[in-house]
């Protein structure tokens, strides 16, 4: 009888395996939190939110760059987090948990002066 040494797995093989696997799911999870946050807010997309950027209206510049610090944010934390991951973790829920969340960088603040906030005032929307 012979032994296939190639189909044999060692603890620090299946390790491996089951690592590669979780940084898979977790990066689908993360682009799919950053999505869901910004459809909350009735973007597209993380990436369409961020298209805001340095727009004239108050609110959209503000939330692209909240949306833009944020996603950064979340990238750098996860990355340093999944290089070195605490004992434990094996779900991508537990990495998300543990990254920098989006009230952290007034993802959901509205500024003072807000366009949106004055639409009836508008000449297009003012009743005739």
């Amino acid at each position: 009888m012979s032994i296939d040494y190639s189909q044999i797995k060692t603890a620090a093989i299946r390790e491996a395996e089951a690592f590669s696997k979780l940084l898979g799911e977790t990066d689908k999870e993360i682009e799919r939190w950053l999505d869901t946050t910004a459809k909350q807010e009735n973007y597209r997309s993380i990436e369409s939110c961020i298209s805001y950027r340095g727009d004239p209206v108050p609110r959209f510049a503000a939330q692209a760059e909240a949306a833009f610090s944020w996603r950064s944010a979340v990238y750098a934390a996860a990355t340093l987090l999944l290089k070195n991951p605490p004992p434990g973790i094996s779900s991508p829920a537990q990495v998300i948990a543990m990254l920098p969340q989006p009230e952290e960088f007034g993802w959901f603040e509205v500024p003072e002066v807000d366009p949106l906030n004055q639409l009836e005032q508008m000449p297009l929307f003012a009743e005739s």
